[in-house]
């Protein structure tokens, strides 16, 4: 049977590692509602609303959303633990909402009906197809309704890509997944309690972003926009970084400007998005599409690495860090100490233990995955 992105590996390991830390319940409702206004959804919008989560998770991100009272709200996952994960999450919930549970993939869904709102959260990047995907999701949108996605490139990713060849020097990859995830946890939770803001169990955080195999392709903002364009404009982001002088006199008919005016300020943007400790004015384009080109090469050559096993892939990898570093003029000095030290524990000729030399880089975390709204034409 084909391999399939996240499903697979989730289903042989019977797991769902989106879990996230929800003793400080009103922070987490806090921390969903900022969210949606980012986007430009207060939550009294969502009252009433036939709503379709694609990828649910264990169902924690609805709880906030239920809160509200949709009309309808039904959550689609292919994965049998996050089904029974969600159902036991949502059992005591006070919604006056009907709520379905789809235990389907989303690509043999099929339903006659639209939905007023459709989310689909930390699904589509890595998918085989990530722009077939959405657009897949993007027909369960009703005229005049509202699409939210997630999105992650290879600048927001390169923490992780370095985090991953980091740990294909520790770990053996013949091992189980369990002896891996036992060797990897005491190191990447200290780089994890850098975060000021972490909800993710680090468990969980290590099967995600490091021991899964990759098989699928990035999907960044301009990736979206320019899948979507034909049926839908760019509402708004979290982190939000669009600027729109326009009088709105002039906006009559320009929709897709919209959407162009927001790929180019992605691409002034892209420094923002590599290291979350830095804030960056608008840059030049060039320089972000630059600094993105290498940033997608390292992301190539480290799922070929992982595949291949070939050392000299390896030093593909290490040039391509050198290539990003060598950027002195627009990345700031934090950033470069940190890749410093991931090239100088990447240089070392064996596997190595422990005792990592890492200080300056356990702190580097891009701004991980992007949300973006759009309103269906």
């Amino acid at each position: 049977m084909k391999s399939k992105p996240f499903l697979t590996f989730y289903r042989e390991n019977k797991i769902s590692p989106v879990t996230q830390d929800i003793s400080d319940f009103q922070n987490h409702l806090q921390r969903r509602e900022s969210l949606y206004r980012h986007l430009g959804i207060p939550k009294n919008l969502f009252k009433g609303k036939r709503i379709l989560e694609i990828g649910p998770g264990t169902g924690q991100n609805a709880l906030f959303i239920l809160k509200q009272n949709p009309e309808y709200y039904v959550l689609l996952d292919g994965n049998d633990e996050s089904i029974k994960q969600s159902k036991k999450t949502l059992k005591d919930n006070k919604s006056s909402a009907q709520i379905e549970f789809i235990k389907t993939d989303l690509l043999e869904y099929k339903s006659d009906q639209l939905f007023d709102i459709v989310l689909c959260e930390g699904v589509i990047p890595f998918q085989e197809n990530p722009s077939k995907f959405t657009k897949i999701v993007s027909k369960n949108v009703i005229s005049g309704g509202i699409l939210i996605i997630t999105t992650i490139d290879a600048v927001s990713f390169l923490g992780e890509s370095l985090r991953r060849l980091i740990a294909y020097k520790i770990i053996d990859t013949t091992n189980s997944v369990e002896d891996r995830l036992k060797k990897l946890r005491p190191i990447f939770s200290e780089h994890l309690e850098t975060l000021p803001a972490k909800t993710r169990l680090v468990d969980d955080w290590i099967y995600d972003n490091i021991l899964i195999p990759y098989t699928g392709k990035l999907f960044s903002i301009c990736d979206a926009i320019e899948c979507l364009n034909d049926e839908f404009n760019v509402y708004n982001s979290s982190p939000k970084f669009m600027t729109d002088w326009r009088w709105y006199k002039q906006i009559i008919n320009q929709e897709s400007h919209n959407n162009n005016i927001f790929i180019d300020q992605y691409h002034c943007n892209l420094l923002n998005f590599l290291d979350y400790r830095e804030d960056f004015f608008l840059h030049d384009k060039l320089s972000g599409k630059k600094i993105l080109n290498q940033s997608i090469n390292l992301f190539t050559y480290m799922n070929v690495l992982e595949r291949t096993k070939d050392p000299q892939v390896m030093l593909k990898c290490i040039d391509s860090i050198k290539t990003i570093s060598a950027f002195k003029d627009v990345i700031k000095p934090n950033s470069i100490r940190s890749f410093n030290s991931v090239l100088n524990f990447l240089s070392k000729k064996t596997k190595i233990n422990y005792n990592l030399d890492l200080t300056d880089f356990k702190s580097f975390f891009g701004r991980g995955q992007q949300y973006i709204s759009f309103i269906k034409h």
